[in-house]
């Protein structure tokens, strides 16, 4: 059995595009030899691209982008919250401060801070709280998308395999890869510091391509077309 492996590529993009271009990106290799020619195989990979075309899929770097404007906004309410409160202070002395309510200013009262800190704090907690909630919208889209996109793809992989059976055998799969570490450092109470290392894993998309080689001396073969799954 020799499996090739195909996997998903994200083409780059400008910044704001929310919904870049995805393709299936392989190349013929010996080991089609026999099954497919270099134009069926050609013809086959094209017909996935173009059949996916209409199933978005949101990927890592369209979360994080989301995640940032998310995060810009409401640190914008914040400054904009800021600014309307000490508007709000300046526009309270100027229009008491004049020649005829100096003797009724010390009387008076200005907005109390007391009332602000709290607004402020509400404010703060309902921006954290909005963050959270689009944060846990986004996760579910993104699941979302990512069932609609493979019941679709899958539709069109029965039918390949309807016709290469029991020759050949097309999987979609989603594999766990390493994405990066997350770096945690804490202080202990003695001033020592304790790191450690996390990994975090993103799933990309991958299709199987197992052809039967019951001719071949080799037991097991695993063949990584274009391994490297970077931007292209």
């Amino acid at each position: 059995m020799k499996t090739l492996i195909i996997p998903l590529a994200e083409l780059k993009g400008a910044i704001c595009d929310f919904n870049p271009d995805k393709l299936f990106i392989a190349e013929w290799c010996l080991d089609l030899y026999g099954f497919l020619t270099r134009d069926e195989f050609n013809k086959r990979l094209d017909k996935i691209n173009i059949h996916i075309e209409n199933y978005s899929l949101m990927s890592e770097k369209v979360k994080t982008r989301l995640y940032w404007i998310s995060g810009i906004l409401a640190i914008l309410v914040i400054v904009i919250a800021t600014a309307v409160y000490q508007a709000s202070i300046s526009d309270y002395y100027m229009n008491n401060f004049n020649i005829n309510n100096l003797n009724n200013l010390n009387n008076s009262q200005p907005p109390s801070y007391e009332n602000a800190i709290a607004i402020t704090t509400t404010v703060e907690a309902l921006i954290g709280a909005l963050t959270f909630f689009i944060k846990y919208l986004i996760e579910q889209k993104s699941k979302e998308l990512a069932k609609n996109f493979e019941k679709n793809l899958k539709s069109l992989l029965t039918e390949y395999n309807n016709q290469d059976n029991p020759t050949a055998n097309w999987r979609f799969v989603w594999r766990s890869v390493l994405s990066h570490f997350n770096i945690e450092i804490n202080a202990n109470s003695d001033g020592n510091f304790k790191g450690k290392a996390v990994p975090k894993y993103v799933e990309h998309a991958e299709i199987l391509l197992e052809i039967n080689d019951a001719l071949s001396n080799l037991t097991a073969h695993r063949v990584h077309v274009n391994e490297e799954i970077a931007d292209v």
